[in-house]
């Protein structure tokens, strides 16, 4: 697959957005965070969380050769990769045919306007994720035969401060810092349960935006309405019943 140079689309949606300065260009531990590397102590701070993976793509494996099927994932997750970070998100880890980021900033912590601007980052960065796919990599493969195009499926959401515990886990030098709460865990449960080149949302992060029913729906399977989060654990007598919208 040849598209443009690295780094030219990260520029141009930056140019797009009026983005200024220079983004997060490292992977692994989020740059708010670097001071707890190897160390024991544990810090709250907020999080929306995106989870981006390649759907189909197992079965490029049966039609093309292993050099093309490289080629072809490797293009969609380094301009994953740029469009992460034309928005402004840090991305955490390259997972097989998935991408983990965070979008967060230190100074957005005293307040959820300001967390806003994030979480407006994270759903537009989803939806130039999915526009990427189906007006630029979808025609490419259509072209070379393939049955059934790959796509992706994207998950976001949010956890508050008090919910998100950011640390190191690991040790004798393979260790990282990352974040743990329910909700960086539901964003790939919200990926998962995404259609191809869909995005999912959690509850948190509809509400922290303000989204109404024209903004979201409730999915379905065979019929049935799927408004909550599976696993739906239950938490004493009670469910969690965490919901989940497509966006």
């Amino acid at each position: 697959l040849e598209l443009s140079g690295e780094g030219v689309a990260r520029k141009n949606i930056r140019r797009i957005f009026g983005k200024v300065g220079e983004p997060s260009m490292s992977i692994g531990c989020h740059p708010d965070f670097l001071h707890l590397t190897n160390s024991s102590e544990l810090e709250n701070g907020y999080a929306i969380t995106l989870f981006m993976d390649i759907s189909g793509s197992t079965k490029l494996g049966k039609k093309y050769p292993i050099e093309t099927v490289f080629n072809i994932k490797n293009t969609i997750i380094k301009y994953a990769i740029e469009i992460i970070q034309a928005f402004d998100g840090h991305v955490h880890r390259i997972m097989g045919d998935a991408v983990m980021a965070f979008f967060r900033t230190k100074e957005h912590e005293a307040s959820e306007s300001l967390m806003m601007k994030n979480a407006v980052d994270s759903i537009n960065c989803a939806t130039y994720l999915i526009e990427f796919m189906e007006k630029v990599i979808t025609p490419i493969i259509e072209e070379q035969g393939a049955d059934e195009p790959v796509g992706i499926r994207v998950g976001v959401d949010y956890g508050n401060n008090d919910d998100v515990i950011w640390g190191n886990y690991g040790a004798f030098g393979a260790f990282e810092v990352t974040a743990t709460s329910y909700n960086v865990d539901v964003a790939a449960k919200l990926q998962h349960a995404a259609k191809t080149n869909t995005i999912m949302i959690g509850y948190n992060l509809k509400k922290l935006l303000g989204l109404g029913k024209e903004y979201t729906s409730t999915i379905e399977k065979s019929g049935v309405s799927q408004t909550y989060v599976k696993p739906n654990y239950k938490i004493g007598e009670s469910q969690i019943n965490y919901k989940q919208y497509k966006s």
